[in-house]
């Protein structure tokens, strides 16, 4: 029963660490922290190379980016938003 118990304790402190959440929008909200849609991130910082790794506030494998509101493009015009390959981290 005691091994059960610290093989739970294990993992449920142990799983999360490595799981983030990231909120981005068309254009930076509130502080830009990226906690939430309030605060969420711009889209270019989703673009930037320099947002992508395993660094903490870096998106990386596990990572969850929340899309925030409306983005609203141009017909014909470049992709406002674009994902990086994993052998890039």
């Amino acid at each position: 029963m005691r091994r059960l118990i610290l093989i739970l304790i294990f993992l449920f402190t142990a799983l999360p660490a490595g799981a983030k959440d990231f909120y981005i929008a068309a254009k930076q909200a509130g502080t830009g922290s990226g906690t939430g849609c309030s605060t969420a991130k711009p889209y270019t910082w989703f673009n930037n190379v320099a947002s992508w790794g395993t660094g903490a506030s870096q998106i990386g494998p596990g990572t969850t980016v929340h899309l925030c509101g409306t983005f609203i493009g141009t017909a014909g015009a470049t992709v406002a938003i674009s994902t990086r390959k994993r052998h890039e981290y």
